[in-house]
This record gives structure tokens, sequence and C-alpha cells, in this order.
């Protein structure tokens, strides 16, 4: 008997320590507060993007391609117009919580490899409190846009489907252009 309690406890335990889905976001609620990881050192906190757009993509390494239409379209539309590349944060998150401890350092040096070979900053969250506070899971891609103010506007967990992303693209762009203090078009 008290090695099944002592099992029990163990067991409890182990699963406390895991992350569990948060209840998804629904457009127009504010934001939460994330910190995720670009190195070994250093952090990002979405107080450091406060007026911008944010667009989060949450993703792990065998879902990083299935919002690959969405995310081409969205660096091909703002390539000439730098006022408004200014006003976009874009913060690809890889899933390296998942993974047991030892193999944590692994996945971290596989995103910045893949970082530097792809020439763009990717992040990682290694508690899992930004996938649990976002809704997101592991075995999906999660996109979600927040506005200048730090109000959610756009959230798709799972692909978006083609015909969907030209308006998603076009939603990045309105929200660009809007002052954040005023929700009008800037101008």
């Amino acid at each position: 008997m008290k090695y099944a309690y002592s099992v029990a406890l163990g067991a409890l335990l182990c699963c406390a320590g895991m992350p569990v889905r948060a209840e998804a976001l629904e457009v127009g609620q504010p934001a939460p507060s994330f910190e995720v990881s670009y190195n070994d050192t250093k952090v990002l906190r979405s107080a450091d993007l406060a007026g911008s757009v944010i667009v989060i993509t949450c993703e792990s390494r065998e879902t990083k391609e299935l919002n690959q239409p969405f995310k081409d379209a969205l660096l091909k539309a703002f390539p000439a117009d730098e006022r408004l590349r200014r006003n976009i944060a874009l913060v690809p998150v890889i899933d390296c919580f998942a993974y047991p401890w030892p193999i944590k350092g692994f996945c971290v040096r596989g995103v910045q490899d893949n970082a530097r070979r792809l020439n763009l900053q990717l992040y990682v969250d290694m508690s899992g409190k930004m996938f649990q506070d976002y809704g997101a899971v592991s075995s999906t891609s999660t996109v979600i846009i927040i506005d200048r103010a730090g109000v959610v506007r756009y959230v798709m967990p799972g692909k978006i489907p083609d015909v969907e992303v030209p308006p998603v693209v076009e939603l990045v762009r309105t929200l660009a252009q809007t002052d954040s203090k005023t929700d009008r078009p800037q101008g």
C-alpha cells in the first residue's frame, strides 16, 4: 500500500511539472504577456514590443512547415514599405519545453543553427508558459496576431486555409497602419 501511494505521488508530481493547455485565446481579449529566449542568455518580452503589431507563430520542429504559405506571403508583403515594417514584430516561437532536460540544449542549438541559416530570428519557449498562456499545442502550428494596443485580433490553431492567407496579411497591414491610441489609420 505504501508503495502504491509513493508511485501515485511520484506520478502526480511529474504531471504537475508538465505544461497544461490553457483556454484558447479569443479575439478582442488582451494578449497575455510572454517571455521567450533567443539564445542562452537573451530574452524577448512582450513589453519590449509594445506599440508594434505582433505576429506570433507557435510551432514545433514537426509543424514548422504547416503555415509556410502565410509566412512567405507575410515576408513578401512588406519589403518596400519600411515604415510599415517597423510597426510589425515577427515572433516565431519553437517549442523546446516538450523535450527532457538534457535534450533541451540540443533543441536550442538546433533552433539557433536554423536561424543563422535562414537569416531570421527564431525564439524558443523553454518552460512551456507561453504555449500554455496562448493555448498553443506542439502538435500543430498556431498563428496569433496582436494589435498595437496589445489586443488579440486573430487566432488560428492549425493551418490557415490558402484562401484566407491574403485577408490575414491584409489584416496585419491594416493594423500596422492604425494608430495604437486612436484605432484610426495613420496618415
